[in-house]
């Protein structure tokens, strides 16, 4: 499967080697990623017509919570994974609202790529399309 017809999932986190870890998670999954460092900068590539299937968004970001970059991508209907390492960032209602699926840092690597087919598969979002890189085990 190529990368142009892989799912693709935008990931926003302010910390370089978290958002890469993500991405590179993501990658092995199948699915095809792109990395913003801010709020901004995510809202400037959706906003430039970078097509997303979903969204991995820290709760904190510099400039603007992730909160409310959730908010604008909820309302492109765009599926949603929640993520933080402060666990008061959380807010229940938001996740209630946006129908987002939350993940706590730190998280092991399968959850993160779980969540985001959860997310995919909740808002009705296919994500069959992403074929993981290494295929494991026979299946029969």
């Amino acid at each position: 499967m190529t990368a142009e017809t892989a799912p693709h999932v935008l990931v926003v986190d302010d910390e370089p080697d978290i958002c890469e870890a993500i991405a590179e998670v993501l990658r092995a999954g199948g699915f095809q990623v792109s990395c913003a460092k801010s709020a901004s900068e995510a809202r400037q590539a959706i906003d430039q017509g970078d097509l997303i299937d979903a969204a991995v968004i820290d709760m904190v970001l510099p400039g603007e919570l992730g909160a409310s970059l959730a908010e604008h991508v909820h309302s492109l209907g765009v599926p949603i994974v929640l993520i933080s390492g402060n666990h008061d960032a959380m807010d229940q209602e938001v996740l209630e609202r946006l129908h987002c699926v939350r993940v706590a840092k730190p998280f092991k690597t399968e959850e993160i790529t779980r969540a985001v087919r959860d997310a995919m598969a909740s808002a009705g979002v296919p994500s069959d399309r992403a074929e993981p890189a290494h295929m494991t085990g026979d299946a029969s």
